[in-house]
C-alpha cells in the first residue's frame, strides 16, 4: 500500500520533502495530499515547495494535519451532535463526582489531579480502539493491584458518561469510522497521498491515514534513515540495542508498522539521493570545538545563558540579515528571558510560546475579585484588587488613584483594617467626618469608594458567606463585579473584537470563551460553595493559556522543542537542555494501569516516550546549518547536569566542553555608539551645585523640622519648601514614631497641667496618686487617637508600662523644679535675632526688611522653673534616640538651641529671658525613662551666640533661592544608618547615587 522513502537525519527534511513531492507528482502536485504532524510544519513546507520549485507561483497540493482531516471529512459527511461538555471542562465536572468515590472520600483534594490524569486514560484508551468501561482485568489470577486500577477506571468511566455523555473524541472517532465504513473515499479526491516526518501515531489516526490511502492512486511514506554523519553515528553508538523501544531509530520503525498494518509486504525502499547538510566532521573532538557542529556550549547559569543566546542570534543576524533563525528550548522562563534579551536589543521575534491566562491582566482581576470577597475586605487583596490597572469603578484612573491611595495610608497606618464591609463603612465615615472636620467642602471620597467596592462585590461576599449555589450564580455575580469595578474593560467580548491587532485581546476572547464554556455546564456541575467555585476556576485559568498577538515570517523564532522537529534553520539554538530535559517526565505515567497491563494490551509506556525523545533530540541537533546546544550547569543556585540524551552523546567523546564566556550585552544601537557613555561621563563630572533656574516659593517661615532638614540635604529643602513638592498630610496620622510620640506628648500634657490631678500629686509628693492620674490622663490621650484598633492599643500598654519610671523622675525634679508651659509656641523674628547677636557682641549681616520679618516659630515640649525663679530648663520629649550632649555643644544639633533662643529673646511666656538657662531630651524609651537636669544636654555655659549666628546664616541661605544648590548631600555613603538619604522620598530625583553608578554600571554593548 505504501512506498517507503528516507530522508536522512543529516539533510534537511522538509526542503527534501518537497523535492520528493515535485520528482514524484510533476504536473499532479496539486491532486496530492500531504500529511504532517504539526500546522507549522504545514506552512513550512509550502514556502519549501515554492522555493524548491524556482517558480514565482505555485499550486500547492493539500497539506494538512490528521486533526486537520478530520475537520475537512467532518464538512461531507452528515452533521453530527456536538461535544455536551467543552474538551478543557471534562476533569472539572468529573472531579466533584470523583471525590465521592469510596477511594478518594478520605482525599478530596486529589480528586482534581485524578480527574485530570482519568480524562487522558480515557481518551488514550479510545484512540487505542479500547473500551474505557470494558477493560480487561486478567481474571481471578491476576495482581490484585490490576484488577483494583481497572475497577477503579471502570468506576471512574461511569462517573464520567454520567455527566459526559459525549466529547469531542466521540465525534472524532464517529468521522473516522464513517470515512473508513464508506464506499467510496468521503474526502476530497487524492491522487497521491504523503505522510511524512510523523514519530507518533494513534492507531485511530493510523486507520484514518489508511482510509486515505487506500482511495488514493499512490501512497507514499516518508520516514528518516541513520545517515553516515559522524554525528549521527557518534548518537547512534550510545544505544546499545537498536531494537529496543527506546531507540532513536524506533519511533520510525513504529510509525511504519501502524500505517503498513495488514501489508502482504514491504515495497521497494526509494534510495534517491538528499544532499546531506554537514560536510565529514571527521574526529568525534570535532563536534565540541568551534570548527564543527552542533556547537555545545554550557553556561555558568541561567543569565549568562541566555545572554549567549542572544548574543549567537544577533551575531548570525548581523553575518546576512537573511537569515533564519530560531531558539527552541522546552524552559519557559528561560524562552522569556532570552526574548527580552533580544527586545532589549531592538528585535521583533516570533515567539510562539503561549502564556497561561491567570498571568494575564483579565485573569488576574478575575483572581483579585474572588479572593477579596472570601477573605471579606482583607487589606492585602483589596489593596490588590483597587490598584489593578483595568480598575476605576467608572471615576477616572486619576481620581481612583487618589481615594485608593488615602485608603492604603489608612489602612497601613491601623484605622481600617480587617473589619469586613459594615467596618469598612464606618471607618470611612469616621476618618471622613474628621476631614470634613477641618476642610468643610471636601468631597467624601472614602464613603465613596467603600460604595464602589460594596456595589461591585455584593453579589461575591453574599456568596462567599452563604450556601452553596449553581455555577452560574458564581458567574453572574463575578461578572456584574467585573462590568462594576472596570466598566471600561467590559468582560463580555465578541469573537471579532473591537481591535483584533490589540496585543491582549487573544487573552481576553480565551478568558471569554471559559466562562462561557463554565456557563454551558452548569447543569452538569453540583452547586459549589464560593471556596470551591474560586478554587476551580483558579486552576482553569492556570491551565488555560493564550497566544499574544505577533507578526508571521519574522526571521528569529522562540519556540519549543516539537515545533522545532522537522523545521529548518540557517542557526538552531537549543537552549535549556539541562537534565529535567529529554526524556523528560514521562508522559505515560502509571498512576493507574501498570506497565504489565499495558504492555498485554499493546498500549505505550515510557520506553516508547524515551525513544520519541532521543529521536527528537537526533533531529534538532541536524536541523540547522548551525547548531548550537546550551545548558545551565546551575539551577536554583545548585549545581546541574546536562540532559541525559546529550550526555550520551558527550561520552562518545574524549572530553568535555569548556564553559562558555560571558557574552556581551545587547542593546538598542544609537545613532553614535559613544554618545551615552560620553554623555554619562559629562553628566557625572559636572559639579555637585546647580544653580536653580525655575520660580520658587519664597521662604515664609523657619522651624527646627525645615533648619535640620536644609543642614542635612539642600537640595531636598529645596524641593518640599521651595517647590511644595512634599505632599500634604490633611489628617497628620501615619504609621511611624511620629503616631505614638504625639500622643505620648498629650498625655504627659494633661498629668502635667497646671492644677491637674497629676500636678496635685506630684506637689504632695503622693506616688499612687500621680501613678492614677498619669494612668487616667494617658486612657484620655490614647482612646482619643486609637479608634479601636488593635495596633495602637499596644502603644497605649506600651506607655503604661513606663508610667511608673515617668512618675519617679518627675518626683525627682519636683524637688527642684516646676512645670510652667506645657506645648509652648514660640515665634521669633530673623530681624530680632539679629539684633540679640549684635547686642552681644556679634557681626550679623544686614538683613532688607522681607528676610528681618521671617518668623522662626516653633514649639516646645516643656519649660521648667526652678524653685528660686531664677533657673530655666527647656525639655523635648523623644520617644526614639535622641542626639547625645556632645552633638548638642559642638553645635550640630540645633533643636535645644532654638528653644532657648526663644527663652533670651522673651518669646516663652512666665520664663525670665535672664535667668540661668538649660535643657535636656526627655527619654520615653522601656528602660530609660526621663531627664535629668543636673546632667543637661544643653548646659548654662552653651555657647547660645555661635549657634544663633548658624541660625541666622542658615536661615538666610533657606530664604536665598537664587544660590547654587548642593545636588549630592554632604557625607559619603548616603546608605549610612545615620544618612538623611537612607529613607529620603525624594531619592532618585537628586544625584546622590551617580558616583556608584558610574563606578560599578555595566555598559551597553
Amino acid at each position: 500500500m505504501f512506498t517507503p522513502h528516507e530522508i536522512p537525519f543529516d539533510a534537511p527534511f522538509l526542503p527534501g520533502l518537497a523535492r520528493l513531492l515535485l520528482d514524484v507528482c510533476g504536473e499532479r502536485l496539486p491532486r496530492a495530499l500531504v500529511l504532517l504532524p504539526s500546522s507549522r510544519a504545514c506552512g513550512s513546507l509550502r514556502h519549501a515547495l515554492l522555493e524548491a520549485s524556482g517558480r514565482e507561483g505555485l499550486l500547492l497540493p493539500a497539506i494538512e494535519t490528521p486533526a486537520g482531516l478530520v475537520e475537512r471529512l467532518a464538512e461531507r459527511l452528515p452533521e453530527l451532535p456536538p461535544a455536551t461538555v467543552p474538551r478543557t471542562l471534562r476533569a472539572a465536572v468529573l472531579a466533584p463526582r470523583l471525590a465521592e468515590a469510596d477511594w478518594l472520600r478520605e482525599r478530596p483534594g486529589a480528586a482534581w489531579g485524578m480527574a485530570e490524569e482519568l480524562v487522558r486514560i480515557f481518551d488514550e484508551l479510545r484512540r487505542h480502539e479500547l473500551d474505557p468501561g470494558g477493560l480487561d482485568d486478567g481474571g481471578p489470577g491476576a495482581p490484585e493491584l490490576q484488577q483494583r486500577d481497572v475497577a477503579r477506571v471502570h468506576e471512574a468511566w461511569r462517573l464520567y458518561r454520567d455527566v459526559v455523555p459525549r466529547d469531542g473524541l466521540d465525534r472524532e472517532r464517529e468521522i473516522v469510522d464513517a470515512a473508513c465504513a464508506a464506499d467510496a473515499w468521503p474526502g476530497p479526491p487524492v491522487g497521491d497521498l504523503f505522510a511524512a516526518g510523523f514519530s507518533d501515531l494513534s492507531p485511530l489516526a493510523a486507520r484514518l491515514i489508511r482510509s486515505a490511502a487506500g482511495a488514493a492512486d499512490e501512497a507514499h511514506l516518508v520516514g528518516a534513515a541513520a545517515g553516515d554523519d559522524p554525528l549521527t553515528r557518534l548518537y547512534l553508538a550510545a544505544f546499545s540495542d537498536p531494537d529496543a523501544p527506546t531507540h532513536p531509530l524506533a519511533p520510525d520503525r513504529q510509525v511504519s508498522a501502524l500505517l503498513r498494518e495488514r501489508e502482504p509486504e514491504i515495497q521497494g525502499r526509494d534510495t534517491r539521493p538528499y544532499p546531506a547538510r554537514k560536510a565529514d566532521l571527521g574526529d568525534p573532538e570535532s563536534i565540541l570545538t568551534p570548527g564543527g557542529e552542533p556547537l555545545l556550549r554550557p553556561c555558568a547559569d541561567p543569565e549568562q545563558e541566555s545572554r549567549l543566546v542572544a548574543d549567537l542570534v544577533i551575531s548570525r543576524l548581523r553575518e546576512d540579515p537573511r537569515s533564519r533563525i530560531a531558539v527552541a528550548t522546552a524552559d519557559r522562563s528561560l524562552g522569556r528571558r532570552i526574548a527580552d534579551q533580544l527586545a532589549d536589543a531592538g528585535m521583533d521575534l516570533d515567539a510562539t510560546g503561549g502564556e497561561p491566562l491567570s498571568a494575564h491582566a483579565g485573569g488576574r482581576l478575575v483572581w483579585a475579585l474572588l479572593r477579596t470577597a472570601l477573605t471579606d475586605l482583607h487589606p492585602d487583596p483589596l489593596l490588590e484588587l483597587l490598584t489593578h490597572p483595568l480598575v476605576d469603578f467608572g471615576r477616572g484612573r486619576k481620581h481612583h488613584a487618589r481615594r485608593t491611595l488615602s485608603l492604603e495610608r489608612d489602612l497601613l497606618r491601623g484605622r481600617m483594617a480587617g473589619a469586613g464591609l459594615a467596618g469598612l463603612h464606618a471607618r470611612a465615615a469616621r476618618r471622613d467626618a474628621r476631614l470634613q472636620e477641618k476642610l468643610p467642602d471636601v468631597r467624601p471620597e472614602m464613603t465613596e469608594l467603600v460604595e464602589d467596592v460594596a456595589g461591585a462585590l455584593g453579589g461575591l461576599l453574599a456568596l462567599a458567606k452563604g450556601e452553596p449555589a449553581p455555577a452560574a450564580t458564581h458567574l453572574a455575580a463575578l461578572r456584574e463585579a467585573w462590568d462594576r469595578a472596570a466598566p471600561g474593560d467590559p468582560l463580555s467580548v465578541t469573537e471579532e473584537g473591537p481591535d483584533p491587532e490589540d496585543p491582549s485581546w487573544p487573552a481576553r476572547r480565551e478568558l471569554h470563551r471559559l466562562l462561557a464554556d463554565l456557563d454551558a455546564v452548569d447543569e452538569v456541575l453540583p452547586p459549589l460553595s464560593a471556596r470551591e467555585f474560586s478554587a476551580m476556576l483558579t486552576r482553569l485559568l492556570a491551565a488555560a493559556e493564550w497566544r499574544p498577538h505577533r507578526s508571521v515570517h519574522l526571521p528569529v523564532q522562540v519556540t519549543g522543542l516539537l515545533e522545532a522537529r522537522i523545521e529548518d534553520y540557517d542557526l538552531l539554538v537549543v537552549a535549556g537542555l539541562g537534565e529535567s530535559v529529554l526524556p523528560d517526565e514521562p508522559r505515560r505515567r502509571t498512576l493507574l494501569l501498570g506497565r504489565a497491563w499495558r504492555a498485554k494490551n499493546d498500549l505505550p509506556d515510557w520506553r516508547r516516550d524515551l525513544g520519541q525523545d532521543a529521536e527528537l533530540l537526533l533531529r534538532l541537533l541536524h536541523n540547522g546549518r548551525r547548531v548550537v546546544v546550551t545548558w545551565s550547569r546551575e539551577q536554583d543556585g545548585q549545581p546541574a547536569l546536562p540532559s541525559p540524551l546529550l550526555g550520551r552523546l558527550m561520552l562518545a567523546t574524549p572530553r568535555s566542553p569548556a564553559v562558555a564566556p560571558r557574552a556581551s550585552l545587547w542593546r538598542r544601537a544609537s545613532d553614535d555608539a559613544g554618545a551615552p557613555a560620553d554623555a554619562q561621563a559629562t553628566f557625572t563630572s559636572e559639579p555637585r551645585a546647580r544653580p536653580v533656574h525655575a520660580r520658587s516659593a519664597p521662604l515664609a517661615r523657619v522651624s527646627h523640622t525645615a533648619l535640620r532638614t536644609f543642614l542635612d540635604c539642600p537640595y531636598r529643602f529645596l524641593l518640599q519648601d521651595g517647590f511644595r513638592l512634599s505632599e500634604p498630610e490633611v489628617i497628620l496620622e501615619e504609621l511611624r514614631k511620629m503616631d505614638y510620640g504625639r500622643i505620648a506628648h498629650e498625655a504627659l500634657r494633661l498629668f502635667l497641667r497646671e492644677d491637674g490631678p497629676g500636678v496635685r500629686a506630684l506637689a504632695a509628693r503622693d506616688r499612687d496618686g500621680a501613678l492614677a492620674a498619669l494612668r487616667d490622663d494617658a486612657r484620655e490621650a490614647f482612646d482619643a487617637a486609637v479608634d479601636e484598633v488593635s495596633r495602637r492599643r499596644l502603644w497605649l500598654a506600651a506607655f503604661l508600662a513606663m508610667a511608673e519610671d515617668i512618675v519617679d523622675n518627675e518626683l525627682a525634679v519636683a524637688v527642684a523644679w516646676r512645670c510652667i508651659a506645657r506645648e509652648q509656641p514660640f515665634s521669633f523674628t530673623l530681624g530680632e535675632l539679629r539684633d540679640w547677636l549684635a547686642a552681644r557682641g556679634a557681626a550679623p549681616p544686614d538683613l532688607d526688611d522681607r528676610t528681618a520679618g521671617i518668623p522662626c516659630e516653633g514649639r516646645i515640649d516643656r519649660v521648667d522653673l526652678g524653685a528660686a525663679g531664677d533657673a530655666v530648663h527647656v525639655v523635648d520629649y523623644k520617644t526614639g534616640a535622641p542626639p547625645t550632649a556632645k552633638a548638642v555643644a559642638a553645635g550640630e544639633d540645633l533643636q535645644l538651641s532654638v528653644y532657648a533662643l526663644a527663652v533670651r529673646l522673651g518669646k516663652v511666656a512666665g520664663a525670665p529671658a535672664e535667668a540661668e538657662l538649660g535643657g535636656s531630651y526627655y527619654r520615653l524609651k522601656p528602660g530609660e525613662v526621663g531627664h535629668d537636669p543636673g546632667k543637661p544636654h544643653l548646659t548654662t555655659n552653651h555657647d547660645l551666640v555661635r549657634d544663633g549666628a548658624d541660625l541666622l546664616d542658615a536661615a538666610l541661605a533657606m530664604a536665598d533661592r537664587d544660590h547654587a544648590f548642593d545636588l549630592i548631600p554632604p557625607g559619603e555613603d548616603p546608605d549610612h544608618k545615620d544618612a538623611p538619604c537612607r529613607y529620603c522620598p525624594w531619592r532618585g530625583v537628586c544625584r546622590v547615587d551617580e558616583p556608584a553608578f558610574a563606578a560599578g554600571g555595566e555598559a551597553a554593548s
